[in-house]
Order: structure tokens, then C-alpha cells, then sequence
């Protein structure tokens, strides 16, 4: 599996993803080393699952849509430095406060958030302007 740069495991139901540090032939050598692609999109996953990735330093695509994320996982982009296209798209995501781990990501390029329940608005404090783009704060 050293060699594997693309993996698609959407739709498995899956439970858990700790088979993922499983992966690698040692105990010394990285997980997946070559993995660029990981699609995990409509799994049902909460936040919890998604702690069990290890780190994976050549990840720069991530599909987690269709789960069941109601915040992005803290720690998460500290296992994923090289993360460039995000779809957190049919999430449970309300505001952009569920999203502050993603201030740590600063090679993401594209980012999906269509289909979550809130439209991800921030809650206005008295002094912002109506037209203030809630993710601006955030990125």
C-alpha cells in the first residue's frame, strides 16, 4: 500500500477509522505516505471517527460530505498539513464557530459547505455590518 495515492472509501457505513493506522507496514514508516485523495463522504461520521485518522502528510484532498459533522474535529489539521480542497458539503454545520479548527489550514484552497442546515451564518454582534461575510472572519 506504499504506493497507493488514492483512496475511495464513501458510502461504506463505516464505524470506525482506525484500520487506517493499520495500514502501514511499520511501526516507524508513515501511514499511506503517497495518499493525496482520501474520500470518506457518506459514512455517517461524526467527529469522534473522524479523531481516529492518523496522520496523513500528503493528503491534500479530503471529501467528507454526507456525514454527520456538527463541528470540524480540533487537532484535525495538524494530520492533514498538506490539505488543500475541503468538501464538508451535507454536514450538520451550523455557524462558522463549528469551522475555527480550519484557521490552522493555511494550504486549503477550495472549500464545500453547501447542504448544511445553517447556512453557516455567525451570529451578528451589534457592531458588524450586514454585509460582512461570516467565513472572511473565519479564513
Amino acid at each position: 500500500l506504499e504506493r497507493l495515492d488514492e483512496l475511495k472509501l464513501a458510502s461504506n457505513g463505516l464505524q470506525s477509522l482506525r484500520f487506517l493506522n493499520k495500514l502501514s507496514n511499520t511501526v516507524s514508516k508513515p501511514v499511506l505516505p503517497r495518499l493525496a485523495t482520501l474520500d470518506l463522504a457518506n459514512n455517517g461520521l461524526t467527529e469522534i471517527q473522524l479523531q481516529e485518522i492518523p496522520k496523513l502528510t500528503r493528503v491534500a484532498e479530503l471529501d467528507l460530505s454526507g456525514n454527520q459533522l456538527r463541528h470540524f474535529p480540533h487537532q484535525l489539521m495538524a494530520k492533514l498539513p498538506a490539505i488543500e480542497i475541503l468538501d464538508l458539503s451535507k454536514n450538520q454545520l451550523e455557524t462558522v464557530e463549528n469551522l475555527e479548527e480550519l484557521k490552522h489550514a493555511p494550504s486549503l484552497r477550495e472549500l464545500f459547505l453547501h447542504g448544511n442546515p445553517g447556512n453557516l451564518q455567525l451570529r451578528q454582534s451589534d457592531d458588524a455590518q450586514s454585509d460582512d461575510n461570516p467565513l472572511e472572519e473565519l479564513l
